[in-house]
């Protein structure tokens, strides 16, 4: 699966959110470029059409950088594309489905306007940060100089940042304005009205932003109607325990409960209403705490892997329809040939909608070489997770799968096993929900295994996946089976799903100790 995101440009807004993508799924290839939406270089220009033509889906990050490409390169009506639309104040411009087989918004406002205008919703992917950047600061500042910060991507009066600081002087409150100049003019009247009262910082890095939100008291947006799409500042300022005042733009209708920001109803002019709700806080301290707490809790949901797993299913839905994605979970330690075997028959399987899962306890035979070569060879969708070794970790490394799955059906199968090309469609014909589905592996034997079944992902993770404590060969089995029994869920054959056992396992001869183990664990949790 090969995705090629468009942004406008290098280091913009869009660039930034559409990096949050690629960093939650770099486990499959996904690319970004930019191309400037009003004068793209021949350079540019080229280096799209040559990705753009290798690639499976694209997602178009920017309407008019998306419509101009559309328009310059006619093999594009064929691609399947998306468009990511960040800009509140252009999303009713055309019916944006004639060119697109998808539109993403970014909040609930953009939403109900294209649903309204053109009688289609959209599908609605919220802006999210990284939670583990921005941490919540454990202590409120309570000492010291009462300060607010404003963040802004461009400095300029759409903002309102005049205003803002028009409202600090008269509550002699310090400001850490941080961003970027946009309109030269602008800013200098911001630095006259603002004198000493004003703390700008321009081009900071990450760390130096977060330290400012640490030092603030308040976080203030005042930008004017259909303006933001976002803003992430506030996300990043209710994320590190910053009280926020905004005026009701972005994102903001979708999180306000009345308990976790200040949201005024003042127009963007009106610096004595803003001045107003910033003394209030100034004045009560315990307030701005509960605020504080409560608008942690509204954006717990609001990492970027939430944003990233929606991206991942949406290009999954474009490119293979109402075919269910099946994860196939391989836990694996050292066992790099078969491993590789298994892959191929993966590879070469009549159903196309898949994802692997490769759970590596610890192996040191080359295991993480071949699965990066083969990614790379085959253009296989794998995510490869690696644990230290410590003994018997089968079913740490099966739910350590199940938690990184995707689809809704999960396909269990050891790493000395190659399907048949039609097992996974085997096993389709007769999944259904409360039923477990495990195939022949060449004995035809109709007794329940799960190291070569489906499942549907809700009802393994209902009976709680595996049994960690299981940490000894010999009880695997036995206990998910007694799980099934008791939940209601049926186990059924399949020997229309076949498969080879490439290494035949002689652990009941060797390791009757652990044996002896494993069913004093199961009799211990049983009986």
């Amino acid at each position: 699966m090969k995705i090629l995101a468009v942004v406008d440009k290098l280091g913009s807004a869009i660039d930034l959110c559409a990096r949050s993508i690629y960093r939650m799924n770099s486990w499959f290839d996904y690319e970004i470029i930019a191309v400037h939406p009003k004068r793209p270089s021949t350079e540019q220009l080229e280096e799209f059409r040559k990705k753009a033509f290798e690639a499976d889906l694209i997602d178009f990050q920017y309407w008019k950088s998306g419509n101009m490409l559309i328009g310059a390169f006619p093999f594009l009506k064929d691609k399947k594309k998306i468009l990511t639309h960040h800009n509140p104040y252009d999303v009713e411009l055309e019916n944006w489905r004639e060119k697109y087989d998808e539109v993403v918004v970014k909040n609930q406002t953009q939403q109900k306007a294209i649903m309204l205008k053109y009688g289609k919703t959209p599908i609605l992917i919220p802006h999210s940060i990284d939670f583990d950047k921005f941490k919540f600061q454990r202590e409120y500042p309570d000492d010291g100089v009462f300060k607010a910060i404003m963040v802004a991507a461009r400095i300029e009066s759409n903002k309102g940042v005049i205003e803002v600081v028009q409202a600090c002087k008269a509550t002699k409150t310090r400001l850490i304005l941080v961003g970027k100049i946009s309109d030269m003019e602008y800013m200098r009247n911001v630095m006259a009205e603002g004198g000493d009262y004003i703390d700008f910082r321009q081009g900071i890095s990450d760390e130096d932003l977060l330290k400012a939100y640490y030092e603030a008291h308040i976080h203030i947006c005042n930008s004017k109607d259909n303006f933001e799409s976002g803003t992430l500042p506030i996300l990043e300022s209710m994320a590190c325990g910053l009280p926020v005042i905004t005026r009701a733009v972005g994102l903001v209708p979708d999180l306000y409960n009345h308990k976790n920001m200040v949201v005024r109803a003042g127009i963007k002019e009106d610096w004595q209403d803003l001045a107003n709700e910033i003394q209030k806080l100034k004045d009560d301290r315990d307030l701005c705490k509960i605020i504080r707490e409560e608008a942690f809790n509204s954006i717990i949901d609001r990492d970027h892997e939430y944003s990233a797993r929606r991206y991942y299913m949406l290009y999954r839905k474009i490119l293979y329809g109402d075919k269910p994605l099946v994860s196939v979970i391989i836990p694996t330690f050292n066992r790099k040939a078969s491993l590789t075997a298994g892959l191929v028959s993966i590879l070469r399987q009549t159903y196309s909608n898949i994802e692997v899962i490769v759970v590596d306890d610890g192996s040191n035979d080359g295991t993480s070489e071949m699965i990066d070569n083969f990614k790379k060879n085959s253009g296989m969708v794998i995510k490869y997770i690696r644990f230290k070794h410590k003994g018997y970790g089968l079913a740490r490394s099966r739910n350590a799968g199940l938690v990184e799955a995707n689809g809704e059906l999960i396909l269990l199968m050891d790493d000395r096993i190659m399907m048949s090309p039609n097992a996974v469609d085997m096993f389709l014909c007769k999944i259904d929900k409360k039923v477990w589905v495990f195939g022949d592996k060449g004995a035809n034997k109709a007794s329940f295994v799960e190291n070569f079944s489906m499942v549907y992902k809700k009802d393994l993770a209902s009976v709680g996946g595996f049994n960690e404590r299981m940490i000894y060969w010999g009880g695997m089995t036995r206990d998910i089976d007694l799980k099934l029994r008791y939940n209601n869920i049926k186990s059924l054959y399949c020997p229309a799903a076949k498969a080879i056992v490439l290494i035949n396992s002689k652990s009941r001869y060797s390791k009757k100790d652990q044996l002896i183990k494993a069913k004093l664990i199961l009799w211990k949790l049983w009986r």
